[in-house]
């Protein structure tokens, strides 16, 4: 019984680095230049799942008084899908 239980969690200690390394490619982190932002060099960070295929910005909560930084969290971004017009159908550039 104690062979089997020592067997057992060294197999799963074994199995646990290959997960770890397996998320470690799941989430891509990106810089992107803002929406709607002049040159100014504005950029937002956006966080995404390759799994899932989900999206999160990167937000940051000021003090209206001090100016300074209250809080950072990521908020989930969500993309308005644009309908298919028939009149120009999809081609890929030349």
């Amino acid at each position: 019984m104690n062979r089997a239980l020592v067997i057992a969690c060294l197999s799963l200690g074994l199995l646990s680095p290959a997960a770890r390394a397996e998320d470690a490619n799941r989430y891509e982190v990106v810089v992107v230049p803002a929406a709607g932002m002049t040159a100014d060099n504005k950029t937002e960070t956006l966080l995404v799942d390759r799994q899932t295929g989900k999206t999160w910005v990167l937000t940051t909560e000021f003090d209206a008084t001090t100016f300074t930084p209250k809080d950072t969290s990521w908020v989930p971004l969500h993309f308005k899908v644009e309908p298919a017009d028939n009149s120009k159908p999809f081609l890929p550039p030349n």
